[in-house]
């Protein structure tokens, strides 16, 4: 039989430590996790998902209304400044221009962030929102050589290592998303 003085009053919460297993509730330490647990779910919503990211990909600027017959003043709105701009000897003026070309879908390395998400308690994500995107979420740029005119008017599309013809023309572009070296 217990006594009065064994007996917590009415109302009154037990005094529980993070030992206790009884009487108070809490089991164990695993409710000091809740918190933390749930500051680190919101800061990896709050920065976008880096797996779905990856898996989805990116586009990058819209290249695709730069063809022949353009003016330069429309491809440098779409392309930014050129690095390089040179005049051949048949007076055709040629620039390169580097460009956002975007990101592909990279579902193998989306899903070992998913993986490394549940391993590590989604620390990838709390370091990605902390630092910025990783290197793999980087977009990538491609350079492509373009040929003009004395009036300012797009002559040919290149890539950056073709060879350029002496008149400076090509045919329609077919432009196409650039993929790393690894990927060829």
């Amino acid at each position: 039989m217990t006594s009065a003085v064994d007996l917590p009053a009415r109302g009154v919460r037990p005094q529980c430590s993070w030992q206790d297993r009884g009487e108070c509730g809490a089991k164990g330490i695993a409710p000091l996790f809740l918190p933390a647990l749930v500051v680190l779910l919101m800061v990896s919503f709050s920065t976008g998902c880096l797996a779905v990211k990856m898996a989805k990909g990116e586009k990058g600027a819209d290249v695709t209304a730069i063809q022949p017959g353009v003016t330069r003043a429309t491809a440098e709105a779409i392309l930014g400044p050129p690095v390089r701009e040179w005049t051949s000897s048949s007076r055709i003026r040629y620039s390169t221009y580097s460009y956002d070309a975007g990101r592909p879908p990279n579902m193998p390395e989306a899903v070992a962030v998913v993986i490394l998400d549940l391993v590590f308690f989604c620390m990838f994500e709390l370091q990605a929102a902390i630092h910025g995107e990783p290197p793999p979420l980087a977009h990538l740029t491609d350079r492509v050589v373009t040929s003009y005119d004395d009036r300012a008017v797009v002559l040919g599309i290149f890539d950056e290592f073709d060879e350029l013809p002496p008149d400076g023309r090509s045919g329609p572009r077919r432009w196409e998303l650039a993929l790393p070296e690894s990927e060829k």
